[in-house]
């Protein structure tokens, strides 16, 4: 019998965080949903602990997952009392450590730093990532820094807010982590309240909403190629409180047909769905009252009949068998459905969406390619760093198999993946093409926050990523659309 879902791992006396990731990871293994509330405990329960300290005029300046225990009586962790601590106005005495994947890179002696608060920072993101996604530690993790996979992947109802905070701790330099771990908790402890809000948030209370578009073919692509593969498209009725946004990126590399038209055809699906779904009359009501089933199952509906497109276009212009492993015209394709203050996202592929908030950005979508396929399948971390083709995509729109008879190729169906959320007064939404964060090198998307944050303006943001692509050598087609969410408005929506 199949074991029931979610499973409720839960924090035991005495158990260290290493257990708790242990029984995490063992679950995951089994292909069992762990819940929310113990992800959310355990992050909570190792961030205090380790701020405690700090705040107690100390910091740790080795830790393992073995050190940190959870206390019962607190309902809390605990650093075991053993630890090795440093005043946090002293200098702590110089130290160079083997490199186990979780200690600091200055403290191994890979980067030439002092050791100080930031690098208990980094050792409390080392521990949350590895608890959080149940990986094992390898040596040089600090080199993954730009790499990392999305706790996402492994925990899809994490907090908005959690990763990026946790990948800030991870930052190579201690400078561009936070100053002491106490810091890394109050803004765990926001983006906790943040969540809970937007949680809350009320379906039906309108959010005026601003958008605006900007794609461009990449200075050094559109020398090799200078038909640009991305397409655009994005309508919203604000009688109806509905709204659609979707990018779509063909696939350079094939043999039948081009990625350019694979993505018109997403377009042209993803217009005859938006018509379909403004016109039907069981959308004329609020907001609340519309089930987002409905909604992931008309961006199932794009992918698969664009996919359908794209076959018949294929059996049209090439008749005559067309092997198994043949490249046909495919594209990515990522799209949100806005329904008042919901977002209803879906993706096939690797174009993106994330949402940035104040000066944290938030990867919504996850990437489907071969690098997440190992990391799901539990290869571990050093899958990304010692094997070739990670970036080669496992889901796109353009699947095919041939035909029993040899004559021609027959669509398959497109597996997305989708997720919902809801929006705040304040949210910024990016929905973009693989091109906005590869062409901006490391830190792309600090870069990309630091962008959004720039300016009030959706167009001038849409243009400055394209810009900042382009810098960063434009390698790739470039598209961005932009959804600001600035606060109320008047509804025309129906009531209930």
């Amino acid at each position: 019998m199949a074991p029931p879902h979610p499973v409720t791992v839960r924090l035991t006396q005495g158990h260290t965080l290493e257990e708790h990731a242990t029984l995490l990871r063992q679950a995951r293994q089994r292909g069992e949903e762990t819940t929310r509330d113990f992800a959310v405990e355990l992050l909570t329960g190792v961030s205090k602990a380790v701020a405690d300290e700090f705040r107690a005029n100390r910091w740790v300046l080795r830790l393992l997952p073995e050190d940190v225990v959870y206390d019962p009586e607190l309902h809390a962790y605990a650093i075991a009392a053993d630890v090795e601590r440093c005043a946090a106005d002293a200098q702590p005495p110089p130290v160079t450590l083997l490199d186990n994947g979780i200690y600091a890179p200055e403290l191994t002696g890979h980067i030439a730093r002092a050791l100080s608060p930031r690098t208990s920072v980094y050792h409390l993101g080392a521990l949350l990532y590895y608890a959080l996604t149940g990986l094992e530690p390898i040596p040089e993790f600090f080199r993954l820094e730009d790499k990392l996979p999305p706790v996402r992947i492994f925990e899809p109802d994490l907090p908005l807010g959690v990763d990026p905070l946790i990948r800030r701790a991870l930052a190579r330099l201690p400078e561009d982590r936070f100053p002491d771990p106490a810091v890394f908790d109050d803004l765990l402890e926001r983006a906790l309240e943040i969540d809970a809000l937007r949680r809350a948030a009320e379906v039906n209370e309108p959010l005026k909403i601003r958008c605006a578009a900007a794609t461009h073919t990449g200075i050094n692509k559109g020398e090799k190629n200078p038909h640009n593969q991305d397409r655009f498209l994005f309508d919203y009725n604000a009688t109806l409180g509905l709204g659609l946004f979707l990018v779509a990126d063909g696939v350079s590399t094939c043999t039948y047909g081009t990625g350019e038209l694979a993505a018109v055809r997403v377009v042209d699906a993803a217009e005859a769905v938006w018509e379909e779904l403004i016109a039907d009359p069981d959308q004329d009501i609020a907001p609340a009252r519309r089930e987002d089933q409905t909604f992931v199952a008309r961006l199932s509906e794009i992918f698969n009949r664009a996919n359908q497109a794209i076959v018949a276009h294929i059996n049209s212009t090439f008749p005559g068998q067309i092997a198994p492993d043949a490249k046909i015209m495919s594209s990515t394709n990522v799209a949100v459905v806005l329904n008042g203050r919901r977002a209803v996202i879906g993706n096939v592929g690797d174009s993106r969406v994330y949402l940035i908030r104040d000066d944290l950005i938030d990867q919504v979508t996850v990437d489907m390619d071969r690098r997440t396929s190992l990391l799901r399948q539990g290869k571990g971390l050093e899958s990304i760093m010692n094997t070739s083709g990670l970036g080669q995509l496992t889901t796109h729109v353009g699947c095919f198999a041939p035909k029993t008879s040899g004559d021609g190729i027959e669509a398959l169906g497109v597996a997305g993946v989708f997720s919902v959320l809801n929006l705040l007064a304040g949210d910024r939404l990016l929905i973009c093409s693989d091109g906005v964060p590869d062409c901006m090198g490391r830190n792309a998307e600090t870069r990309i926050s630091e962008i959004v944050r720039g300016s009030d303006r959706p167009t001038e943001i849409a243009w400055e990523l394209i810009v900042a692509g382009n810098q960063g050598g434009g390698d790739d087609n470039i598209t961005a659309i932009l959804v600001d969410c600035i606060g109320k408005e008047d509804s025309t929506w129906p009531k209930d």
